[in-house]
């Protein structure tokens, strides 16, 4: 009896743990699948469209754009979305899950990409 049991007890582990295996790679593979970026990541003088599933299952749709600070422009807070400004929101995969960053730009930014 305790020879079954020690038997079954290590097939119940193995089980587990080649299934624990198996949702990680798939969970991995899905992630992957679920987001692509047109630039190929975080490319800062080209702009680029990112197309990803937020962990809330929403579809997320972005393009790189560039920015000026409000203050700068406006006097508020926050940043104003421009065709040229100082800064960029640059849209990528790696930088999941908010998935985006922004960044200044040395030389200025135009049509969503450092200059």
């Amino acid at each position: 009896m305790i020879k079954i049991s020690l038997i079954v007890y290590i097939s119940v582990l193995v089980l587990l743990t080649a299934c624990s295996v198996n949702e990680t790679t798939s969970l991995k593979e899905k992630s992957d699948q679920d987001c692509t970026d047109t630039d190929d990541g975080r490319t800062y003088n080209v702009k680029g469209k990112l197309n990803a599933n937020a962990p809330d299952e929403k579809l997320i749709i972005k393009e790189d754009a560039c920015r000026v600070y409000a203050d700068e422009w406006s006097g508020e807070g926050g940043y104003q979305t421009v065709e040229e400004g100082t800064h960029l929101i640059e849209w990528s995969c790696d930088l999941a899950p908010q998935f985006s960053e922004v960044i200044e730009c040395p030389n200025g930014c135009k049509n969503g990409a450092c200059i």
